[in-house]
């Protein structure tokens, strides 16, 4: 998804989630909370990242959207 923003948006930087918020949804192998981030640049390799927020659809919703930019900024700060 990330790498699918970059070319369709024409930009340099991307961030994409996934994950499953709840309340239902989960599975044993993928349980409610799980969310999956991937932050795209141009011409580069774009990272994924794996983590778990086991809090209600709100909160996992909020600490998704902080941490999606948190990573973008970390891989921007590498750059420097």
């Amino acid at each position: 998804m990330a790498e699918g923003a970059l070319v369709a948006l024409g930009v340099d930087y991307s961030i994409s989630v996934t994950g499953i918020a709840g309340p239902g949804g989960g599975t044993p192998q993928k349980k409610v909370g799980l969310v999956y981030f991937g932050i795209g640049q141009k011409n580069e390799k774009t990272e994924t990242h794996e983590h778990y927020f086991p809090f209600p659809r709100s909160s996992f919703r909020e600490f998704a959207a902080h941490t999606g930019i948190y990573l973008l900024y970390n891989r921007l700060k590498r750059l420097a």
